[in-house]
Parts: C-alpha cells; structure tokens; sequence
C-alpha cells in the first residue's frame, strides 16, 4: 500500500516557492522517498513522471536511488503510452514577465470550447482579424533582458473544423537579441515571429503573410509549421530553442525597438480543444564584435558595422590582435564588370548557376585582357572583384536580401590540373565547378558538378588553395561571403577579394566511393565523376581518407523503390514534387513491428521546367495507414547525406490535401554516421501518413 511521503510538508509547499517548477522540485523527493503514486498540487496532479525537466535541475538525482536516466526513461513511456507530454499544463511563473492565455489583461479568452472562445487572439482567420485591433491582444512588454514566458490552450473546436489559433503583441522599447522555445503538449504546433512596421513597408527579413491580404505590412521574421516555415512543425514536449545556425547551433535573432507578432497553435486537426503549449522568450543585449574597416579594427553591433562599410567578424571577437587587412588587388587580368551589391542590379549580373540565370547572363565571361583559357596568361590568370551581404531589418532597399555571388567562366583546351588561390577581407566560399565537356559549349546549370571548394575561407590569410582535375571544356569558378555568427550577413558591399588561377599540368589521382558502397583506388577526378562516384581528393586513398559503407550489406534496392538517375524521372515514388505524383505504400510490406529495406537516393539532376536543368535531391516518398494512434519511430542510415521526415496526413494521402508546413521536424543523417542511425519518432493519429526520404549529397544511386 502507498506510504505516506515523508519530509517537506505538502500543505507548506505554496509557501516555500513562487512558481509551479519550484514547488514541485521542492516535493519530488518526498514522493521517491515516500513511495507515493504522486500529490495534488493547485488542482494538478503531480506523479512521478509529471515535473518538467527544468526542475530537474533542482534535485539531488542520486539520492533518489533512481538517477537521471531512470527518470527520462519513465518519462518517455509515459509519452509514447499517452502520446502526449505527461506535464501537459500551464508550467508559466508568476509575476510580470508571465502571460497565461486564460487570465491576461489585455485579452484573456476563455477555452477554446466556450462560444466566444476567440473574439481576442484569433490571429486572420476571420472577417475581423483580432490583431488589426491590438489593444485586445494579450501583451508581452520587453524592457530589459530576461525570460518572458507565455501558456496558453490550442486545439480543436468542438464539433467544428476550425483550429484555436493564438497571437501576442510583442512590444520592445529597445534593440534587443530573441531567442525562442515552445513546448506542446499534443502532436506538434506551429510558431510564427513577424515584425509589423508603421510604414506597411514589409522590410528585409520577412515577406507578407499569405494569409492576410489585408495586412500587406506583417514581414515574416522565422516561422515553423505555417508561412512556409522549415523545417515543419514544433515537435511534441520538445523544448529545444527555435533559432539555430546551420550546424544546429543557438542563433538568437537581433531585432530593433518596435512591435512585433507571436503566433501560437496546433499542427494537427484531431488536437484536443485544451491541450496546453508553453513559449519561452529568452532576451539579450545585442552583442558586440571586432569590424574591419580596410586593415583598421574597432568593437561595434554588426549593423553598424556594416552602414560603416566594413566587415564584421563575429560576436564577442576581439581588435587585439588586429584580424584586419587590406587585399592586394594590384597586377590584375581582369576586374569584375559588376557594380557593388549595394546598387539596385536585378538580376545578379554575374550570379552564375546559384542564382540560375546561366548561360543567358549568368557568368562573368574572361575578355578584353587575356584569352578566356588562363593556361594561356603565363599559366597564371589573376582575377579581382567585390562582394558583400545586405541584411539590415530596416534597410529601405526594395531589393530585400542581398547576398553577392560572383561567378567566372573560363575554357581548357585538354585535361588540366587547375589550382585556384584566394585572398578576401572578409570570410568567404569559393568553388570549382566543372562545366560543360567541350570548349565550344555553354554551361547549362543543373548539370555542373563541384570539383573543389573552399568553406568558411579565412580572411586576411596568406592565400587558400583548392585543386582539382579538369577535362577539357568550358567550367567556372564562383566565390561569395561566407556565413558570420551563423548567417549571410556583417560584408559589406564592395568588399574586395583577389583569385589567381594556375595550370599546374598533369592531372593527380586519388579514392573514389562508389554508389554501391565500395571504393577504387588511383583514380582520377573526371573519371570518377562519371561513374557517379566521390572523390576524395588528389593522393588520397580508400583506407586512410575514403568515406564509404555498404548500408544494405549487399542487398539490392526494394522492388518498391525506384533507381535514382539523372535525367529519368521518377514515377515510382517522387511524391508531391514529382512531374508525376507517386508513393509507395508501405502497408502491404508491414507484417510485424519492425519494417526494413533498402533504398536508392542522391542528387539528382532533372529538367527544372524552365528551359534548362537543375540538381534536386532524389524524394522518395513511402505512405502507411494507422487504424490507431500509435507511437512510430522512422530511422536510416545511408552511405550519402540524407533528410528524412513524417509527414501526417489526416485524410486520403493526395499532394492537395498535404499542408508543407505540418510536418514533423526532420533529422540530416550524415554519411555513414559511426553513431548509428538518424531517428525520428511521432504520436500520430489513425489515418494515411507519409515518411520521406531526400538525397542531400552525393550522386544519384548512393544506398539507404
């Protein structure tokens, strides 16, 4: 039988905390050392499973005999069993900072199953959107750094089709930094931030909400689930921070004084009328970082920075010693043609196969100074130019985000080793593209392939070389700032670079990993290029630098997944993106609770539509049907990159009836990860869903 829980008093425990997370810390270990089945705490009840794991943080684990992993383990059954977060509640503190949906002033709503459950925040869903009246949204005021908190209840309308949408007014009196987190209770949700200028002149980081044709003035700063946001819905009692980089990083968005949207709600159309979420706002100063001026150095934001002409190198970096420099642009070939970045030019003038304008307009073409093959120029070609990013919230520019991809176009006569050095005063990408096999011919885009390349090339450096070997024809070289903090931005326009461009004869050899899984020694470049296959670089070899495995131990590819290659359509299953819409249905092959098989994948290059080719990663796209909720855990691993996704479908699996932004977050699996599979699990309810497999790297044919 229960034994009466020992130590801290319950009836005391409103006392001894201001807030839930406190009051439940403080009980947890009365509940282990008593063996209770839990307590009753402001009408919540509270077991072992329930606390949030930020209250975690206030206990002593290993005294409770059970440990950390023991409790996130009960807490994940208890999620898998009752698909759902097991604190599903209001978790929001008391005090300023706080806002609870239910009793905010401005613009408390009652549940979403009371008649006039949205007459406050009910986002554009109606004839008279609740925010073009913002004295009745509920208000978080942000004056100073700190977390701000909000709760509140979205689901379904009872016995209605309509889903309980939420917005708050953000109202900020100074430059602040953001960072964003929302915990849903059921399923998933959706997160929107946008800025709302007084001008309605939608500025750089956002685009109108398609939605509010009325409302041409609200620019979408980041969004999940809804507006196109990416990658698909909030996962379910998952409090991990929204803003991140590109490596996964925390990447807070800095955003000036003014008024700002919050859109909260459910992703799924069988979300119970009151299931909980609850949003964190964690609020920073704008920080500060060394900017170059030419070789001087000084600490400002990034966006002064940049209306100063310079080059930002990164939050909290230093002058000392000076990162600075200025790029020896003298002794030249041939100068960019192009105007700097921060003139209006639309279309890019020399944006190359990144922007997909080749060959119309799209490369920066050698003349005037010497031949277009750089052979012929003392076997050294040298090139000068600028570059530049415009990412200001507030700039005016009608051109809205600028980032400046200069590409240049030159031919071989014969097979050539090609070297190319870089000098930049600003972090930068360069690549070596292989064109098209003859001299006398354009590059079609689509069906260019990277040779070589420089990521993140460091400034003010000696030079950074990248090599490859070319057959003869016409290829180019493309070369644009690289990410600062995370993102395209803190280059100024007109920021110089130098390329120098050397044939160095005969071609090296090296590893090439082929689609199969296997790898050849001493071959060169080109010819493992056509056969679909990764080069590891000149000198190198299978054992010691490769990056290959055979993920389906020798199986073929199933039956019931298409062969990925290029120019070939896929009518097996390309999905919704596909000229053809098709799926593969897994249901049939599910006889047991656990479903392998093996699958084919890459990039694949396809005409694009319009004229010309492009390179899309292979979909496959695999659908099943639940006759119940259940709990479905999706894993793979592969011998290229890959992004896999659940995508749900509440009603017959057609691409019309499938909403992009609903799906589950997707997870990259990396090449042959030592770490196991890519995993990815969902509650999903009864009906037809779909899993999603796309090839992010490598060749067409690479296993899954």
């Amino acid at each position: 039988m229960p034994i009466r829980p020992q130590g801290i008093s319950l009836d005391a425990l409103s006392e001894l905390a201001v807030d839930y997370n406190a009051m439940r810390a403080q009980a947890y270990a009365s509940i282990v050392a008593g063996q209770s089945d839990g307590y009753t705490l402001d009408g919540r009840r509270v077991t072992l499973e329930t606390l949030p794991a930020s209250a975690f943080e206030a206990v002593d684990l290993e005294s409770t005999g059970l440990g950390e992993n023991r409790i996130n383990d009960l807490r994940e059954a208890a999620r898998q069993a009752n698909c759902a977060c097991p604190y599903g509640d209001c978790l929001v503190p008391s005090g300023p900072n706080a806002i609870n949906e239910l009793t905010a002033n401005p613009g408390a709503e009652p549940p979403c199953d009371d008649p006039t459950y949205d007459e406050q925040n009910d986002y554009c869903l109606s004839s008279n959107p609740a925010f073009q009246v913002p004295s009745a949204l509920p208000v978080v005021n942000i004056n100073a750094e700190g977390t701000y908190t909000i709760c509140g209840q979205s689901g379904v309308i009872p016995n209605t089709s309509f889903t309980d949408f939420d917005t708050y007014r953000l109202i900020l009196s100074d430059d602040f930094s953001l960072q964003f987190s929302v915990e849903y209770d059921q399923f998933g949700g959706r997160f929107a931030l946008w800025y709302a200028p007084v001008n309605q002149a939608c500025a750089i980081l956002g685009s109108p909400l398609p939605d509010c044709d009325d409302l041409p003035g609200y620019c979408v700063v980041f969004s999940r689930g809804v507006f196109g946001g990416f990658p698909g819905l909030v996962t379910q009692c998952d409090d991990s921070v929204l803003l991140v980089d590109g490596a996964g990083n925390s990447d807070p968005v800095g955003l000036p004084a003014g008024e700002y949207g919050v859109f909260l709600g459910a992703g799924f159309a069988n979300t119970s009328c009151q299931a909980w979420y609850n949003a964190t706002i964690e609020v920073t100063e704008i920080p500060t970082g060394a900017c170059c001026v030419g070789d001087s150095c000084s600490i400002t934001t990034i966006g002064d920075c940049v209306a100063s002409g310079g080059v930002y190198r990164g939050n909290d970096t230093e002058c000392s010693p000076n990162p600075c420099c200025n790029v020896d642009l003298s002794g030249a070939d041939y100068v960019e043609a192009e105007q700097t970045c921060d003139l209006a030019q639309n279309p890019d003038a020399n944006g190359g196969c990144l922007l997909g304008l080749a060959p119309a307009i799209g490369f920066e073409i050698f003349e005037a100074n010497f031949s277009t093959n750089p052979c012929d120029v003392g076997g050294t070609a040298v090139i000068t130019g600028t570059f530049g990013t415009s990412d200001d919230f507030l700039a005016s520019s009608s051109s809205g985000f600028v980032l400046d991809i200069d590409a240049f176009q030159f031919t071989l006569d014969q097979r050539t080793q090609i070297t190319v050095t870089v000098f930049s005063n600003a972090p930068f990408n360069a690549f070596l593209n292989q064109g098209s096999d003859d001299p006398n011919d354009p590059i079609v885009c689509g069906q260019d392939i990277t040779v070589a390349g420089i990521a993140n090339g460091l400034p003010c450096d000696s030079g950074q070389t990248m090599t490859a070997c070319l057959d003869a024809g016409t290829h180019y070289i493309d070369i644009f700032p690289a990410l600062i903090d995370g993102a395209f931005q803190g280059v100024a326009c007109g920021t110089p670079y130098r390329i120098e461009i050397t044939c160095s004869g005969t071609c090296e050899t090296g590893a090439c990993a082929l689609p199969d899984g296997t790898c050849a020694d001493g071959t060169a470049l080109p010819d493992c290029v056509a056969a679909n296959g990764v080069y590891f670089g000149d000198n190198s070899t299978c054992a010691a630098d490769a990056v290959f495995c055979d993920v389906c131990n020798g199986a073929s590819v199933a039956s019931f997944d298409d062969v990925c290659a290029d120019l070939v359509e896929d009518t097996t299953n390309g999905g919704c993106f596909a000229v053809t819409p098709a799926f593969t249905d897994l249901t049939p092959e599910i006889t047991g609770p656990v479903l392998e098989w093996c699958g084919a994948t890459g990039v694949q290059i396809l005409d694009d539509g319009a004229g010309g080719f492009a390179g899309f990663g292979d979909d496959d796209w695999y659908e099943f049907t639940l006759t119940s909720t259940q709990f479905v855990t999706f894993s793979v691993e592969a011998n290229a990159d890959v992004f896999i996704s659940i995508i749900p479908n509440l009603g017959l699996l057609t691409c019309a009836s499938i909403d992009p932004d609903s799906t589950i977050t997707g997870v990259l699996y990396e090449t042959c990860d030592s770490e196991g599979p890519a995993e990815i699990s969902a509650c999903l309810p009864a009906g037809t869903h779909s899993l999603l497999v796309r090839g992010q790297s490598r060749p067409c044919g690479f296993r899954y």
